[in-house]
């Protein structure tokens, strides 16, 4: 069995909603990023092995959605689009 963790910080704001490009204003897609990471390596210590049953052991697949312009290629973090958006939201 492969071991997978999914980080989403904001999932009603990821998935629930509808972005748009800042630059040339296409709708977003959302993708996932893969990192290979081993629970013994140098690199596991930043990040988060745990689950609701316990530990990770060996190498996770962690991933990461992300936001893709289809349009001008450009790419966003959840937190960089959280933040551009609120911005956006504040200055009403």
């Amino acid at each position: 069995m492969k071991n997978i963790k999914y980080t989403v910080t904001h999932p009603i704001f990821v998935f629930m909603k509808k972005h748009f490009c800042p630059h040339c204003k296409a709708a977003l897609t959302v993708e996932t990023a893969h990192h290979l990471v081993n629970s013994r390596s140098e690199e596991a210590k930043n990040y988060d092995f745990s689950t609701e049953d316990g530990r990770m052991i060996g190498t996770v697949d962690f991933r990461n959605p992300y936001f893709a312009c289809p349009n001008c290629h450009a790419e966003f973090s959840v937190e960089e689009l959280w933040k551009m958006e609120k911005g956006k939201r504040a200055s009403r």
